[in-house]
């Protein structure tokens, strides 16, 4: 009887702790977005002034970056021999779970990266903004769901494991 019942109580701080990994994914899915939205917006600005080739911004941007983003890759596969668009996308699924991005955010930016460095930097500029606008969209939408889904994940870790726990004993 003993073991029953520290199993079932391992089994519940597992379940709880899932369900709190859950919540830290989303939450670290917005924050991924977020930075993704601030990267478009440093990229538009390179572009729109600076007037220099994929290469140097990117080497730029990353030189003003705390940590690592979607750069040092795109500058990595630039150097190899690779079009702005395949380092584009090459980056993005490279980075997409450190992020926490799923399906439609990928999505998106792989969109945005076989477009990129197709056209003149005003177009680029235009086409920044577009992407930058749909991502900020599907933000807010996550964002105005984030208490809910949170909550979910959280009881739900603890009710999953409190019923395999009466299902055991």
């Amino acid at each position: 009887m003993f073991l029953k019942i520290i199993g079932t109580g391992l089994l519940m701080i597992s379940s709880s702790g899932y369900g709190f990994y859950l919540k830290n994914r989303y939450r670290k899915r917005l924050l991924g977005i977020e930075e993704v939205c601030q990267y478009l917006e440093e990229l538009k600005g390179e572009i729109k002034y600076r007037n220099q080739d994929f290469f140097r911004v990117f080497l730029e941007l990353e030189k003003n970056r705390r940590t690592p983003f979607l750069g040092q890759v795109i500058c990595k596969e630039l150097k190899s021999g690779k079009s702005i668009s395949e380092a584009w996308c090459i980056s993005v699924k490279e980075n997409a779970d450190r992020m926490a991005l799923k399906g439609h955010e990928k999505m998106i930016l792989l969109e945005l990266g076989n477009q990129l460095g197709k056209s003149n930097s005003e177009t680029q500029t235009n086409l920044l903004i577009l992407y930058q606008n749909k991502l900020h969209m599907l933000w807010k939408g996550l964002k105005k769901e984030e208490q809910n889904q949170c909550k979910m994940y959280s009881t739900l870790g603890i009710l999953g494991g409190v019923m395999i726990g009466l299902i055991v004993v």
